[in-house]
């Protein structure tokens, strides 16, 4: 199965089994990047195959290969505030979030993960918005 294509660009250390007679490795993004690696790939992190012997079906290290809906940016959420709801909303969310990341996630440089989105929407329902609009932009990839 050549899923290098499918995979995208698998992160610099990420970290990958071997353990082909898992139950779970068609489905394992680890198991699936391991088996994408070209023979030029020449160093590799891998989880300790004696450490995999030990575990059973519910693995740790388990990682779903479908991908999930990132959001990129909330600035057309933060517009649509009044200037109240506004501040109080930007001040939580930079206590949540270093002030670095809270400005990163906002213009859409990092992305955020379904559990994010939530709170965020989470946050501004709190103060009695309900017409909340999307996030700026989304897009789908893997979680790795």
């Amino acid at each position: 199965m050549n899923t290098k294509n499918n995979l995208g660009n698998i992160p610099k250390n990420y970290l990958m089994c071997t353990h082909a007679s898992c139950s779970k490795c068609n489905s394992c993004l680890r198991y699936l990047a391991y088996e994408s690696l070209s023979d030029l790939d020449v160093i590799l992190k891998i989880i300790n195959p004696k450490n995999l012997s030990l575990l059973t079906n519910d693995c740790p290290y388990f990682r779903p290969s479908e991908k999930i809906c990132y959001a990129k940016g909330f600035i057309g959420i933060l517009e649509s505030l009044p200037n109240k709801v506004w501040k109080s909303v930007s001040h939580k969310l930079q206590t949540i979030y270093n002030e670095r990341d809270y400005y990163r996630l906002r213009k859409g440089e990092k992305l955020l993960t379904p559990t994010e989105q939530e709170n965020i929407i989470s946050l501004v329902r709190q103060h009695g918005i309900t017409d909340i609009p999307d996030f700026d932009a989304y897009l789908y990839d893997f979680e790795w």
